[in-house]
């Protein structure tokens, strides 16, 4: 007799196993004929309650198995209770060709909440291609023609006299070797003057017997003194000054335009007895 059955409400695949929760429209629950009967004999909401939420992560959704050990179970109810309250409990479920019962409004509730995983997992899934596709095309790709990988700061950073300071100083420094040239294998970055000016400037004055503290606030005053540029120029001519510290201070001092040239430190054989014959 099951030609004679409706075919089921949702389809065989709807799947909601795993999402925690049911809609429940409140208004529509309220003004139905089950709840009603519920206001005369309370715990028939209990049974109905129990029905739906387990039918929701049935499968398909929406259904159960029409057998009375099964629904008394899914009703948290005893057997002989059940047999007082099923016709009641059961109120607007249908048995459809598959042998389950379905309720219409969770049946409905099933397939709007399936559309809305399904639409989810799509866009999931695209996603997941899109960053699989774009890691194989990292690994696969070859590097653009004008990418020549990593090089020298001295071949792409524009010429500032940096690269030349302390030429051939230090144990071990190549010839032409920068001062504070970075070993490292990987690409160098865009220049950065001030980074350059106080890492040189504050190397210089400590190593001349400045504490680093010092040597910062002092690289500091002169940049405000001289600028950038100009700051810098002093200090590479300090470089190459037998005092390094008293020709940086003799330049704040001096102050004036960024460009202008650092005066030398004011030969005074009573201070700087190595001026003396200046």
């Amino acid at each position: 007799m099951t030609d004679q059955l409706p075919a089921p409400l949702v389809p065989a695949e709807v799947d909601l196993r795993g999402l925690p929760f049911i809609p429940l429209h409140i208004e529509r629950l309220q003004l139905s004929k089950s709840w009603l009967a519920c206001k005369r004999r309370p715990e028939l909401a209990y049974y109905m309650l129990n029905l739906w939420m387990r039918a929701w992560h049935e499968l398909p959704a929406a259904s159960i198995e029409d057998d009375d050990d099964v629904l008394a179970d899914a009703a948290r109810a005893d057997y002989r209770t059940w047999e007082k309250v099923r016709e009641a409990v059961l109120r607007g479920w249908v048995k459809c060709s598959d042998g389950r019962l379905y309720h219409p409004v969770v049946a409905e509730l099933a397939a709007e909440a399936w559309e809305h995983r399904k639409g989810y997992r799509e866009r999931a899934a695209k996603a997941r291609e899109a960053k699989k596709q774009k890691r194989f095309t990292a690994e696969t790709c070859p590097a653009p023609a004008n990418d020549t990988g990593p090089v020298k700061a001295s071949v792409t950073e524009p010429e500032t006299g940096l690269t030349s300071l302390y030429k051939g100083q230090g144990e071990g420094q190549r010839e032409g070797e920068s001062y504070s040239e970075d070993k490292s294998s990987g690409p160098v970055g865009p220049v950065d003057p001030v980074k350059q000016l106080f890492d040189t400037g504050v190397k210089l004055l400590t190593d001349a017997g400045q504490k680093p503290a010092s040597a910062r606030a002092i690289i500091g005053q002169l940049r405000k003194a001289k600028g950038d540029e100009g700051a810098l120029s002093v200090v590479l001519a300090a470089a190459k000054a037998s005092e390094p510290v008293s020709y940086i201070q003799a330049a704040i001092r001096h102050g004036g335009p960024a460009n202008d040239a650092a005066p030398r430190p004011q030969a005074d054989p009573k201070t700087n007895p190595q001026w003396a014959n200046y």
